[in-house]
């Protein structure tokens, strides 16, 4: 059976995707999935990459689950070429479809925003039409978000690999727009669903604090795995 690989992408960076990809990644270990993660790059540390491996229960794979990373905290073309690096598209593709080989569902993390540059001549929307990932979109519950995942759904669409689920990740304070984004998001792209999730306080991936979190959402995970 083919690998099933979910590629959780963000409007911009700092909008929730490493949390959900951790708790996405507990929750298949929960269902006794034989599940990987990759997050193929970090820039100006490597935090990240460290919860996701520390939630898949196996810190010494960090090198597998962050290949690529650089202290510059710049978008990864432009950190790379500070060091003098080149991460070409068909090596960081061979990467992600060897470790999709090793389990049936592989999450990946991706850096930045869709059309963020990676390499010199590709960004996360190139990763996922060569791997022909699902996709799941992250963004923050908050003023200006419509706009952000309009133009998302619009380059993802254009690609062919329209998410199922987008997620709305809900503000320590809601504002007014909170109220209304979901439905009117639902309604200018009805076959896409929209989920609201619960805002999570602390670090919410940490050993103390991870299975209060993973209760908090795990209807938000099973609704965007297909289980309402």
């Amino acid at each position: 059976m083919k690998p099933r690989i979910i590629f959780v992408i963000g409007t911009d960076t700092g909008v929730g995707k490493t949390v959900f990809t951790g708790l996405l990644l507990h929750h298949l270990q929960q269902q006794k999935v034989k599940v990987g993660v990759i997050k193929p790059f970090c820039s100006g540390g490597r935090d990240d990459a460290i919860q996701l491996a520390d939630v898949l229960g196996a810190p010494e794979l960090l090198d597998e689950i962050n290949p690529f990373h650089f202290d510059v905290p710049a978008t990864p073309l432009v950190a790379a070429r500070a060091e003098g690096r080149v991460v070409p598209l068909r090596q960081c593709v061979s990467l992600l479809q060897e470790a999709a080989g090793r389990c049936d569902t592989l999450l990946v993390e991706g850096a930045g925003g869709l059309l963020s540059p990676l390499g010199a001549d590709y960004s996360a929307i190139d990763l996922i039409r060569e791997t022909e990932a699902e996709t799941v979109l992250v963004a923050p519950n908050r003023i200006g978000v419509l706009n952000h995942v309009l133009l998302n759904l619009n380059v993802l669409n254009h690609a062919g690999r329209m998410p199922g689920s987008v997620v709305l990740m809900d503000q320590r304070q809601a504002d007014y727009s909170a109220e209304t984004n979901s439905q009117l998001l639902h309604e200018a792209w009805p076959q896409v669903r929209f989920i609201e999730a619960p805002f999570l306080t602390g670090e919410p991936l940490s050993k103390g604090a991870r299975k209060e979190s993973y209760t908090n959402f795990k209807k938000t995970l099973a609704t965007v795995m297909g289980r309402p």
